[in-house]
């Protein structure tokens, strides 16, 4: 019997992943956030609600975009793979 204890995968902090895109990809974080911004920017009419853009509900809150989430309502979505 080996000594070793059974290794699980450690949990990922939201902020390592973040930082691993960034520096093993290349992504820049703020340049998408920006780009994500803008794109919804001119649907934003409240500073609470639910905007359904492009398969997508994004749910805003005060103000902020608090989550994103699959727009199941979507036809495109529909019977397919997300």
């Amino acid at each position: 019997m080996s000594s070793q204890k059974n290794i699980t995968s450690p949990p990922i902090s939201d902020h390592a992943l973040i930082r691993w895109l960034e520096r093993a990809y290349n992504l820049d974080i703020e340049e998408e956030r920006s780009r994500l911004a803008a794109s919804i920017r001119p649907f934003i009419v409240s500073p609470n609600m639910t905007l359904k853009k492009n398969g997508h509900k994004f749910i805003i809150r005060k103000g902020g975009v608090t989550t994103i989430l699959f727009d199941d309502s979507s036809p495109s979505l529909q019977g397919g793979k997300r």
